[in-house]
């Protein structure tokens, strides 16, 4: 019980401070205080996330707020090293997106409500796999190859962020490193690759076949859907029935 009340005045502290105009207090309350993972309070921090997203879903003064605290324009240093690396508000959230807690799924609707809902724009500020199990859970993977709309770019990149942008890994999202040396594809013959690419589909078969792995495409419903056999990985893939048929 001392523990419900005490959710509840936090609860309602947050909401206030928004209310009545004490944004820095909003800030601290929402954002510092709760994102260290030595904080005596974390286990609020889904009473946190949740006053946020009830706030940012209903205000569009509070989501632009949040979005200027938490999402600003991305640069190009912010895509040097791992989404969740780092000490911006944005790095510690999508820690505790990844964190074996409660707190994960609503922070990660926090952050894709920050991201006006748009698949694009929540992969570039989290990378796919911080970003996945929202997107599976909600019926969204179909959606991850779509073009970015325009807004996605005008108001959340800089100049020096579009210069490295083809560089970036969008499943880790942050920049590829460099290759050192040469490919070990450029000096194989069209043969060998086939060759090495069959022995890639046998193996992924067994593995199958054991139990090992569960492979999986998306389906009708933009959710992670099994497959029986290790060639439905490749069926929908433009190009491939067109080249079957001419063999």
């Amino acid at each position: 019980l001392r523990i419900r009340r005490k959710i509840l005045r936090q609860t309602l502290s947050v909401e206030n401070s928004w209310k009545n105009g004490n944004r820095n207090l909003f800030q601290c309350k929402i954002c510092s205080n709760l994102l260290c993972n030595n904080n005596p309070n974390s286990e609020l921090l889904s009473t946190y996330f949740g006053s946020a997203l009830k706030l940012c879903t209903a205000s569009k003064e509070a989501r632009r707020y949040c979005r200027l605290k938490i999402l600003p324009p991305m640069v190009a240093a912010d895509v040097a090293r791992r989404p969740d690396e780092g000490d911006s508000l944005r790095n510690k959230i999508i820690r505790v997106m990844m964190s074996p807690t409660f707190s994960k799924d609503l922070a990660s609707e926090f952050m894709f409500v920050l991201c006006k809902k748009s698949v694009s724009r929540l992969i570039k500020y989290t990378g796919l796999g911080h970003s996945a199990g929202l997107l599976a859970n909600s019926g969204l993977l179909g959606q991850i190859n779509l073009p970015k709309s325009a807004s996605d770019s005008e108001d959340s990149e800089t100049e020096d962020y579009k210069a490295v942008e083809d560089r970036i890994n969008p499943v880790t999202g942050y920049l590829r490193p460099e290759s050192s040396g040469v490919s070990p594809f450029e000096e194989m013959s069209e043969e060998q690759k086939e060759y090495e690419a069959m022995k890639l589909v046998d193996a992924m078969s067994k593995l199958m076949n054991t139990g090992v792995v569960k492979p999986g495409t998306i389906g009708d419903d933009g959710r992670p859907k099994a497959v029986s056999h290790v060639l439905e990985l490749v069926k929908d893939i433009p190009g491939e029935e067109g080249e079957r048929d001419s063999e």
